[in-house]
């Protein structure tokens, strides 16, 4: 689902949620990775907060992919595609 949408004159484009789920699962895996091998525990905290937070991107694209366009977005042609 890729539509754009204005806003007070900006457009906005929302990629394919499904897709941006994908990639910050992706960064996730790759914090974790990293966080492994550091060799602080403050590198290695920091390393697995980035990769939490990644986890919540990805779970906040998934509940966004799963909504359903309301009445007035799927008039105006949104969210359709």
């Amino acid at each position: 689902m890729t539509w754009t949408r204005e806003r007070a004159g900006y457009k906005f484009c929302l990629m394919n949620a499904t897709d941006e789920s994908q990639r910050w699962r992706a960064r996730a895996e790759e914090a974790h990775v990293l966080a492994e091998e550091m060799t602080t525990a403050e590198g290695r905290g920091a390393m697995l907060e980035i990769a939490r937070n990644c986890e919540l991107m990805a779970e906040r694209a998934e509940r966004f992919a799963a909504r359903k366009p309301t009445d007035g977005a799927a008039k105006a042609g949104r969210g359709t595609d």
